[in-house]
């Protein structure tokens, strides 16, 4: 195999894998995201809460990390240009993918809570203690 066709081959992987994960990741983040609406309509539920925070962070990532390196395969990467958009590009989907990880593991942390003999910890399994959590967790 030559050199072209290698570089055709990736470019060709990376143009239709990156758009196979973007439809598939907004189509299966959108239907969460309503799934757990619709449950909060229902019933306030702190796990609920985190768990629809951590779609929310994965849809932006997906429009903005994916979409953006998909961008950059047939047109000039801005990444060249501004030193800036070079250190967003990389910076920005870091924290998103963080901020995911760190809404599920507050779901763990009130699933585990919540099975705790201890009242006081249960206590910890409230929608206003988890609204405050998620935002906490925004800013750090």
């Amino acid at each position: 195999m030559s050199v072209s066709t290698l570089t055709n081959v990736r470019l060709n992987i990376g143009r239709y894998g990156l758009s196979t994960i973007i439809v598939l990741g907004n189509i299966s983040n959108i239907l969460t995201t309503l799934i757990f609406i619709r449950v909060l309509r229902k019933q306030l539920n702190s796990c609920t809460m985190y768990l629809l925070a951590s779609s929310i962070a994965n849809i932006i990532l997906i429009d903005t990390a994916v979409i953006s390196s998909l961008y950059g395969i047939d047109h000039p990467d801005p990444v060249h240009l501004l030193v800036a958009f070079c250190k967003l590009k990389f910076y920005g989907p870091h924290v998103l993918l963080m901020l995911s990880r760190s809404f599920k593991i507050a779901s763990c942390i009130d699933r585990w809570a919540l099975t705790s003999s201890n009242a006081r910890i249960r206590s910890f399994c409230q929608p206003k203690i988890a609204r405050n959590v998620i935002i906490f967790l925004m800013l750090i």
